[in-house]
């Protein structure tokens, strides 16, 4: 309320006894109605015109605001409405014209009533009834929209059902019949209301409008629920509105009605139904609750959960008293039987779809069609534009119309899905309107509009390393990247449309795209650790690109695939194909790119632990890329050298090539080069015992690594931040890096880098004296490194597995280990800082066991190559080397 009883400038009805203080409280509601107009009150001519009655009325009402007349209950309802009462204010008010009449309210007869029968089977849609409800609470208008079968009539009608208590004087329906030959106007509509309420008007109206006069004028003083079924437009159903009276309108409309909601009213999209209710549907319908659940559940998925296609499935399926469950998932299965199967007598799936598809315009109805020839999902503006192709406005624009008239959902700004039932029904039509050449045609654009705009997210990634290929025309609506970090975004939203590319491409024999798009976003897949993504890619392309003759196709593919193989620990593999796609690339004169694979080369065998065998391929490399002028080969190999340095313990001379990398990616511009070798650089610091040094490195690169999208990257350099933290004596911050780094590895599928993690929780495991946690992560990791033959790894999870045994009590287990790992250093790894680490642990546990002198040995073998690899090393050589001479 505005004001207490006390009284205040605001209209108050609970001061209302009799006739005049209803006229004052009244008079006090139009003055607050009118703040902000400057007037000091809603003028009389304004309340008729609210109150939906023609000007004249406007003796009648002011009779009733003067008080010459006390004014009817039902009005006072209407006038309080329109002149802005709350809820809580309007029950007041009828409260106060009791008190002025000296009366109760007779009970009122029950109106007329004209819904169409309950749906029987009517399931789910609880909380879109509750959301509804809510809606019309401050509302006289309700517009649902959506999809042809989509349930729109049934949940209106039961929503009416639900609010017809609130109307008394009427519950009517009526189908405007849009999307037909028999649509009716505006006047053949209001004609049949009047005619409902046996309120026919006295002479012929006119027009619409006077028509519309005659409604309104017949709901004053009333409460009507109308249901206004497929309704075409905005205009069709204006002057059906009730205007400013107790009534409600319930607009039903596969058109998205915009025109309503800039009237005010309230709006809401209907979706299909959720899978439990869809399930109890077609229960409901079939009647036969003993079939396979299973099968039941992939009906209603193959349905899309549209109710008019699961009603009719299930229909078909209880009239069929032969036929099982099985066989109409069969049925259905097949995309060209599917929409055959959803008819019933006259009426089909396929039938609802055609009425929305002829309002189309002619470029509509082609933009629809060919939105049907994309993979089922989302789709984005350029490619939908492409599709279409019938210009940028144009495609537009038609875009615009397919989701206002419910056949396409927007998702997101620009970003589309039709309904998989819809997508088979453009797919049909444009199978059976345009000729296959010119869906080809389609096709090809909108796989030039994902490769075009794959290449300048690559270029946008990789600039000193650009993807030798092109797209024939430039789309209609190119895309550009201001970042790096934009354009893996790109990728991210893309990346399952850019995989299923190549069914695409196989419908129309457009071979080569099965290698351009991958060979497009290779390096992005490599950034996000698509290891599974992008083997299948590249497999298919070499073999396309083979069959094709395409040479530079298949030095890429070949390369690619080395870099998968290298990932999942088969190194000679992945030096095979390095070196073949060497040959493949100076046959092409393409002398950088065999640079490159020297490079890629000295990789696997580092990971296979031939660091001499990396070192001698990483310095070719660098001595072709200097030759070149190639500043970004340069970089790469210093990178590269710099880390079988730092594997063999040579931690300066790693440092002296980590520095000029740096030098070479800034003068460039490589941002996630300088990460990586600033990360590489903290774990030098690290092994060092340098542990400030390290922690200045990390916090740099993780910033560039999650600006560039890296996953990889910002893992990596978590696990050795939090392994910094851990030894510098501060686990409680090393723990949430922890976690961070283990679940992007799994979410990656990285099953190294989750080893990784395990070894470092281990460490601060073992700190914290949980000796059987460390244990276990320890043997955990052990089994993924050998799953994937990592030596490098193997070996130090031995070492550390050795040193929790030993602490555990068990140094002739630990013992055994130990030895293990060292000789895995000695054969496979070739790394001086790990052999030193695997010695020390032997000598450790030779002194557990009591076999001193052998243990004097190991630890004077580890303090010689022990020069350069930090203090914490030195001293605990010392240490042990001065408790065993006391022995």
């Amino acid at each position: 309320m505005s004001s207490g009883p006390s009284g205040t400038d605001g209209p108050d009805p609970r001061r209302v006894e009799k006739l005049e203080d209803l006229v004052r409280e009244l008079a006090l509601l139009s003055a607050r109605a009118a703040r902000g107009s400057g007037k000091p009150k809603v003028s009389l001519a304004d309340l008729t015109g609210r109150l939906g009655l023609p000007p004249s009325s406007k003796s009648t009402v002011h009779s009733y605001v003067s008080g010459k007349t006390l004014v009817p209950s039902e009005t006072l309802d209407a006038m309080v409405i329109a002149l802005g009462a709350t809820g809580e204010e309007q029950r007041e008010w009828g409260n106060a014209w009791f008190r002025v009449s000296g009366t109760r309210r007779k009970p009122q007869a029950t109106g007329v009533n004209t819904l169409i029968g309950a749906d029987p089977d009517f399931t789910g849609r609880q909380d879109e009834l509750d959301e509804l409800e809510a809606l019309v609470t401050a509302k006289t208008v309700l517009a649902i929209d959506g999809m042809a079968g989509i349930g729109k009539t049934t949940l209106a009608v039961e929503l009416a059902r639900r609010l017809a208590p609130r109307y008394p004087d009427g519950q009517l329906f009526i189908d405007l019949q849009a999307n037909t030959d028999e649509e009716l106007e505006p006047s053949q509509a209001l004609a049949r209301l009047l005619s409902m309420l046996k309120k026919s008007p006295a002479s012929l109206p006119s027009g619409d409008a006077e028509w519309g006069e005659v409604w309104r004028a017949a709901l004053v003083g009333k409460r009507v629920l109308v249901v206004l079924d497929n309704a075409s437009s905005t205009e069709q159903v204006e002057q059906l509105l009730p205007g400013a009276t107790g009534s409600l309108v319930l607009v039903t409309s596969r058109r998205r009605l915009d025109g309503l909601r800039m009237r005010g009213a309230a709006s809401y999209s209907l979706d299909v139904l959720p899978h439990e209710s869809a399930v109890a549907l077609f229960t409901g319908v079939t009647r036969r609750p003993d079939d396979d659940p299973a099968i039941v559940d992939e009906i209603v998925r193959l349905c899309g959960g549209l109710p008019l296609a699961i009603r009719m499935v299930a229909a078909g399926l209880a009239a069929r008293t032969g036929w099982t469950v099985a066989d109409m998932a069969e049925e259905l299965r097949d995309e060209q039987t599917r929409l055959r199967a959803m008819r019933a007598e006259n009426k089909s799936v396929r039938a609802a779809f055609e009425l929305s598809y002829r309002r189309l315009t002619e470029a509509e109805q082609i933009v629809f069609r060919r939105l049907g020839l994309h993979v089922p999902g989302e789709l984005g503006l350029p490619v939908a534009v492409a599709l279409g192709g019938v210009g940028p406005a144009a495609g537009r624009d038609a875009m615009d119309r397919l989701v206002e008239y419910s056949l396409v959902r927007e998702a997101a700004r620009h970003r589309y899905r039709l309904h998989d039932l819809l997508r088979q029904f453009a797919r049909e039509c444009a199978s059976e309107t345009d000729p296959r050449s010119d869906r080809k045609r389609a096709t090809a654009r909108a796989l030039d509009s994902y490769l075009h705009t794959a290449l300048t997210a690559h270029a946008t990634l990789v600039p000193y390393r650009l993807v030798k290929d092109e797209v024939a025309e430039v789309p209609a609506l190119p895309r550009s990247f201001e970042s790096e970090q934009a354009a893996v975004s790109w990728c991210d939203l893309e990346l399952d449309n850019l995989l299923r590319c190549r069914s695409m491409a196989a419908e129309f024999d457009l071979q080569p795209y099965f290698w351009r798009i991958p060979r497009a976003i290779a390096h992005y897949l490599g950034l996000r650790a698509h290891l599974a993504d992008a083997g299948n890619q590249y497999g298919l392309g070499l073999s396309v690109a083979s069959i094709g003759n395409d040479p530079q196709a298949v030095a890429d593919m070949t390369a690619r695939i080395g870099d998968i193989n290298n990932a999942h620990g088969n190194h000679a593999a992945a030096i095979d194909g390095f070196l073949g796609a060497r040959e493949h690339y100076l046959r092409l004169g393409d002398r950088i790119a065999a640079a490159d694979m020297l490079n890629r080369a000295g990789v696997g065998h580092r990971m296979n632990g031939q660091n001499p065998r990396a070192l001698d391929e990483h310095r070719r490399a660098l001595a072709e890329h200097t030759e070149l002028g190639d500043t970004y080969g340069q970089a790469e190999s210093h990178y590269l050298i710099a880390m079988v340095h730092r594997v063999v313990g040579e931690y300066p001379v790693a440092l002296d090539h980590h520095r000029q990398a740096i030098e070479g990616y800034r003068s460039l511009g490589h941002a996630l080069g300088e990460a990586r070798s600033l990360a590489n650089i903290g774990v030098i610091h690290r092994l060092r015992d340098d542990y400030d040094a390290a922690l200045e490195c990390y916090p740099v690169a993780l910033e560039i690594y999650r600006g560039t999208g890296d996953q990889r990257g910002i893992a990596n350099t978590l696990n050795n931040m939090a392994s910094a933290l851990a030894l510098a004596g501060r686990p409680e911050d090393a723990v949430p890096l922890l976690e961070e780094a283990a679940a992007i590895f799994a979410a990656v599928r990285n099953p190294g880098g989750v080893a990784d993690v395990l070894r470092v929780s281990a460490r601060l495991n073992t700190g914290l004296g949980k000796l059987v946690d460390a244990e276990a992560q320890l043997r955990e990791s052990l089994d993924i490194y050998r799953s994937t033959r990592a030596r490098f790894g193997t070996a130090g999870a031995l070492t550390q597995l050795a040193g929790v045994l030993r602490e555990s009590g068990k140094p002739v287990e630990a013992l055994e280990l130990a030895r293990e790992s060292l000789e895995t250093y000695r054969v496979d790894v070739d790394s001086r800082g790990g052999e030193v680490c695997a010695l020390t642990e032997v000598a450790l546990c030779l002194r557990a066991t009591g076999e001193f002198a052998e243990a004097r040995v190991h630890a004077r073998r580890a303090h010689a190559m022990s020069a350069d690899l930090g203090a914490r090393t030195a001293k605990q050589l010392d240490d042990l080397l001065d408790s065993l001479e006391a022995e």
